[in-house]
């Protein structure tokens, strides 16, 4: 998956109310300054039954970069707890969640972390139990 053209989104982004399908990428600074309400409003707005007309979700993670500790995932595996813990038993809507192969834009250069996005969630795959996110797997990615 290349997600090179997808738009850069933040977690109150809200998608067109007749979009049918949506690619988005969100940053890992955005997630980690994220509160509770605003996951909450994420969720509800592309996945929930309250997005009935979004029939196709994938999100690609940006990490962030430290040039101390390397790539940055908090934010990211907060974002997929809180799906796991109080989203994923809500619907079955299709939604792939990808950590983008590179990271987020700091002091005007990217790192390539991957040669492709890593697949961290895919609701329809039936490899997965009902959409199991898998947060602690992101520790183990390296550059």
């Amino acid at each position: 998956m290349n997600f090179q053209n997808a738009t850069v989104g933040s977690i109150d982004f809200s998608p067109h109310a007749c979009c049918k399908e949506i690619t988005l990428i969100l940053n890992e600074s955005d997630l980690h300054s994220a509160m509770t309400h605003q996951f909450e409003r994420f969720w509800s707005v592309y996945y929930t039954d309250r997005a009935a007309s979004l029939k196709k979700v994938t999100l690609s993670l940006r990490p962030a970069w430290s040039e101390a500790d390397g790539p940055v995932f908090d934010g990211i595996n907060r974002f997929l707890a809180f799906f796991q813990d109080r989203v994923a038993a809500a619907t079955t809507k299709p939604l792939a969640v990808y950590i983008d192969a590179e990271t987020e834009t700091a002091g005007n250069c990217r790192k390539i972390l991957l040669d492709a996005p890593y697949l961290v969630l895919n609701t329809t795959s039936p490899s997965q139990h009902k959409a199991a996110a898998r947060p602690a797997i992101l520790a183990g990615l390296t550059y």
